[in-house]
């Protein structure tokens, strides 16, 4: 894996490798499985975010079997009678639509993915598939148990009773993407949450477990990626080693101390090219950007730290509408299945009430698809801040999410200033 692909953003690293890889791709269902449900008739509406508590959601452990990597175990909620469903994580729920219930068929909107499942005979018991059917198409054996309720608990089963606490910030090196920050927080009874930080690539959003003895084993799943985190705590709770695995990926040895970590969450590498001050993109010739500020932002529908990003660009266009703030996104689309692009850019806009107009870009190479000046680019998505001359003012590359408080809130205040200086620059 090249030093370019593995600094791409988290999401984008998914779906390179495997673009990269022919048996992963034109996978068709496996047997007994449900085939894929007709996309245009699927609902675009996103249900509500946090599920009801109360006794008509079934609610189930799902483990997904990596191979040889290790099995990626989160929890999933399935209301009764309502077409809505929720994959839950610390301080998150992920809204899931209900396409079918025999077999069961639970779809991920935006994201293109859908979890298969149907009984296999053994007190409850589910089996099938979670497949991504978009861009890539590959499919990961899954089971599912019930479950009493969303309590993290049941992501990994109990053993030893915790003999170190992890909470706090650790200095993390990690093989082939170099040094981050990861951020964890324990309870009296060794659950444990919290997320990893790599250079320039966002972060891995909400990880979830359980600590027993010296080991802890976190997990999350983001409607696209599946991540595992094993760890075996040493000297006295003072060093972690252990390994973090992406499903369809491969694995990634880290190690860790609780030396100052860097602060991976505002380290961008991106700049112009020498001698470069503007970006050449047509768009900005013309109303409504001419002579305003613009954020250009670079995004895909296909990556989950763009939509962490997008709710932030949202709020600031709509705070700074009076003062002429403009967002000029950018969509970089697979080149599959465009009916299947613009139909998930659809749910895009209505998940998150985007009011602004997509230029939509089709393409396999996203680092070529952003605007050449720009070079140096190792993360994702790319968000731009251009003066009312529209000369560039800053470049940010990735985004981290709510899983890291304190750091989501320094990219968030980071961004309120550039969107500040840009809206109290002159005009042209």
């Amino acid at each position: 894996m090249t030093r370019l692909t593995v600094h791409w953003s988290v999401a984008a690293l998914v779906t390179v490798a495997l673009n990269a890889c022919s048996s992963c791709r034109d996978h068709p269902p496996r047997e007994g499985v449900a085939a894929a449900h007709d996309p245009a008739s699927l609902p675009i509406a996103i249900p509500a975010a946090a599920p009801d508590p109360d006794s008509r959601v079934a609610w189930y452990r799902i483990v997904a079997k990596l191979d040889d990597l290790g099995d990626v175990p989160f929890i999933v909620g399935v209301h009764h009678d309502r077409p809505e469903g929720w994959i839950v994580s610390a301080g998150e729920r992920l809204p899931l639509v209900v396409v079918q219930r025999t077999p069961l068929v639970l779809r991920i909107p935006v994201r293109g993915v859908e979890l298969r499942l149907a009984p296999d005979g053994t007190g409850g018991r589910l089996r099938g598939q979670w497949i991504v059917t978009y861009y890539f198409k590959r499919d990961f054996d899954i089971v599912a148990e019930p479950i009493s309720g969303p309590e993290p608990e049941h992501l990994f089963s109990g053993g030893d009773p915790a003999t170190l606490d992890l909470a706090g910030t650790w200095r993390i090196d990690i093989k082939e993407f170099g040094v981050g920050r990861a951020i964890f927080h324990q309870d009296a009874h060794g659950i444990i949450d919290g997320t990893f930080i790599p250079p320039e690539v966002g972060d891995l959003r909400y990880l979830t477990g359980r600590v027993t003895g010296d080991r802890a084993r976190l997990s999350a799943f983001d409607g696209i990626h599946g991540f595992l985190i094993d760890l075996i705590a040493q000297d006295g709770g003072r060093k972690l080693t252990g390994h973090w695995a992406i499903a369809g990926i491969g694995d990634f040895p880290f190690t860790a101390t609780r030396q100052d970590a860097p602060a991976t969450h505002l380290t961008v590498g991106a700049h112009l090219a020498r001698g470069k001050t503007r970006l050449a993109l047509p768009a900005l010739d013309r109303p409504p950007y001419a002579g305003n500020p613009v954020i250009v932002d670079y995004f895909g529908s296909w990556c989950p730290v763009c939509l962490d990003l997008t709710p932030e660009l949202v709020r600031l266009r709509r705070e700074h509408a009076a003062a002429g703030l403009q967002v000029l996104s950018i969509a970089l689309e697979p080149v599959s299945d465009e009916a299947e692009a613009r139909r998930r850019l659809d749910e895009f806009r209505t998940a998150f009430g985007v009011t602004w107009p997509f230029e939509l870009h089709f393409t396999d190479d996203f680092i070529g698809a952003i605007s050449p000046e720009v070079v140096d680019v190792s993360g994702f998505p790319v968000t731009i801040f251009l003066r009312r001359d529209h000369t560039v003012a800053a470049i940010h590359t990735g985004f981290v999410s709510r899983a890291a408080s304190a750091e989501h809130a320094a990219v968030v205040k980071q961004f309120d200033q550039l969107a500040a200086d840009v809206i109290a620059s002159p005009p042209p």
